[in-house]
């Protein structure tokens, strides 16, 4: 299930927040001599770097969950076997 639904998922927010960064870069290079426009540039990309990371992370927990419960698949064979 989460190959077909929840992967494509973490792929498209990962890309969202990528997207989201470099707007952020952009919006900070582009407004060099705007401190408002830079401190704006510099919250997006924080909150994009964020993003990624928490997606990032849940695509590992998910991994790991598979391999925990998913029987033949892992260490030990999985939970439910």
């Amino acid at each position: 299930m989460a190959d077909k639904i929840i992967n494509p998922l973490i792929a498209i927010f990962v890309g969202i927040a990528l997207l989201y960064f470099i707007w952020g870069v952009i919006e900070f290079l582009a407004q060099a001599g705007n401190e408002e426009a830079k401190t704006t540039g510099k919250k997006h990309m924080i909150w994009g770097i964020i993003g990624m990371a928490i997606m990032l992370g849940v695509g590992g927990i998910i991994k790991i969950l598979q391999s925990f419960f998913e029987p033949g698949v892992g260490i030990g064979g999985g939970f439910l076997t």
